[in-house]
């Protein structure tokens, strides 16, 4: 299980996601890219939290957003970035707050 601040940091960044769901594909691209800077800012003090090594990988798959040529992968990003982030959740156990981003307009 993730640590709590950890899990903290997680449940915002998921609920961030949320509320941008719906952005148009530039702004998304962005926050793809601001959010791996801040996963990896998380992974320093976070380097021993089970749920590390997951959040290593979604930062090395994010370091495409340096990119702008590839914007055309983000829906695909985004959504590996939601299911990495919720499995991360869920290595707790917990999947009461699964649904919510999954809802769609």
């Amino acid at each position: 299980a993730p640590a709590p601040g950890v899990r903290e940091t997680i449940e915002q960044e998921l609920a961030r996601l949320a509320e941008l769901a719906t952005a148009p594909g530039p702004e998304r691209w962005r926050h793809l890219s601001d959010l791996r800077t801040r996963l990896a800012g998380l992974l320093v003090s976070a380097v021993a939290d089970p749920v590390a090594e997951r959040l290593r990988s979604l930062v090395a798959a994010l370091e495409v957003t340096d990119d702008p040529a590839l914007q055309s992968r983000v829906d695909e990003l985004w959504d590996r970035t939601v299911r990495e982030l919720t499995a991360c959740l869920g290595d707790a156990g917990g999947t009461s707050r699964r649904p919510f981003w999954k809802r769609r307009p």
